[in-house]
């Protein structure tokens, strides 16, 4: 959906058509990020995580500073899928305002894609006051781009005769997965465009990249084989954990931090492949004598976030003296799970700091998928990484996660 956040507000302030708008936290008090922006303000350069102040400048002043409402957005994406539900079951959400449809099976009924898509697209329009970009093509990863190449209100199609002469002359940041420090790396290779990469040798970007680089290769040369889940079939995870048994025991508050860190790193990155956030922290650690200890925190903001995970579970750690006897296991579980759509916005100085940890996992993620898992660490997790069972070898010892 075009410009969904702005969209959906200037449907309630429909005599702000036409100007600079931007919607944020809080404007009355004029601190914060952008969070999205009309056509007009995007064509005078702002941009969506700049700052209040910039978005102003560039602006002259003149820019209409709208606040953020969470629930209208998910109102508006919820009602845009039951549209799309009418035509297939096979709908795979892409975030708030994005969607893959799989029409294979609906042709019979509703007739050719571009009829399918130009009837969506009137539909959302007619029925909901909002414009949708829609890309059409054989694979999901072509489609998307297609999406985001299109006009408003219009359709694009990808060809699989033809991907090579409209893709691959196309910027290597268009394709999806490719990051800005990915581009910046990739650049120093004279890989610019996403026909460069599908050119290059797929075993020297694994090597660079990982398995993430060998991924985007097929990805580059229309060789995406994923497939749209289901809507109907989506099974609702209720927990998501890691745990460890250690090298040696825990005998330092230190330690432990450093533990659950690579803990809670592993139980984000899981919750984030399900596109889950966890309202609810449980911690079970196992002494020397297997007697078992056990305690669980609220947290205020749903979250995904390891940093932040850490940051609450410590101090109740420390409350409940866990460390009152050597700790030989710990594991770390992820309840109450709630979908990314589902999260609701808050503009406090709580709601800053969290988010704060959320960009710093964000960004460690990305350096580590871009130089390997090493190339970033918390120093406590370097510190004592002798405690890590893959981190020592010859170890009799043992990790394990679960999902259920």
């Amino acid at each position: 959906m075009n410009n969904f956040f702005a969209s959906v507000e200037l449907l309630d302030r429909p005599d702000l058509l036409g100007k600079l708008v931007a919607v944020c936290g809080n404007p009355k008090e004029r601190h914060g990020i952008i969070l999205a922006k009309s056509p007009e303000a995007k064509a005078l350069g702002v941009k969506t995580g700049e700052t209040i102040q910039q978005a102003e400048a560039k602006c002259n002043g003149n820019l209409y500073l709208l606040a953020a409402h969470y629930d209208k957005y998910l109102k508006y994406s919820n009602l845009a899928k039951q549209i799309y539900l009418s035509y297939t079951d096979q709908v795979e959400s892409f975030g708030l305002d994005e969607c893959w449809l799989d029409i294979t099976h609906s042709e019979k009924l509703f007739g050719s894609p571009e009829q399918i898509a130009r009837e969506i697209i009137m539909r959302i329009k007619q029925e909901l006051g909002l414009t949708i970009s829609v890309g059409y093509s054989y694979n999901k990863i072509f489609a998307k781009l297609a999406s985001d190449l299109a006009d408003n209100a219009s359709l694009l199609t990808i060809s699989p005769l033809h991907y090579r002469e409209q893709v691959w002359p196309l910027d290597i940041a268009n394709l999806l997965g490719v990051g800005r420090h990915t581009r910046k790396l990739l650049a120093k290779y004279e890989i610019n465009t996403i026909g460069d990469y599908a050119k290059a040798d797929a075993k020297f970007l694994e090597s660079l990249l990982g398995i993430n680089g060998l991924k985007l290769w097929y990805f580059a040369n229309g060789r995406d084989m994923s497939q749209v889940h289901s809507y109907a079939q989506a099974i609702p995870i209720k927990s998501i954990g890691n745990g460890m048994t250690c090298v040696r025991d825990i005998v330092h508050l230190t330690e432990l931090e450093a533990v659950l860190l690579n803990l809670a790193e592993q139980v984000q990155a899981r919750l984030a492949k399900h596109d889950y956030l966890a309202r609810v922290l449980q911690l079970n650690v196992r002494y020397q004598d297997f007697n078992h200890k056990q305690i669980q925190v609220p947290l205020a903001y749903p979250a995904a976030s390891a940093r932040y995970f850490v940051d609450n579970i410590l101090p109740l750690v420390y409350k409940c003296d866990l460390l009152f006897a050597p700790i030989r296991a710990l594991s770390l579980r992820a309840s109450n799970l709630t979908t990314r759509q589902a999260q609701q916005i808050d503009w406090s100085d709580d709601y800053v700091r969290f988010e704060r940890n959320r960009r710093l996992d964000l960004t460690l993620q990305e350096i580590r998928s871009t130089y390997g898992q090493s190339a970033a660490n918390y120093a406590v997790q370097v510190k004592y990484n002798d405690l890590f069972p893959k981190m020592k070898e010859n170890s009799v010892t043992s990790s394990f996660t679960y999902v259920d």
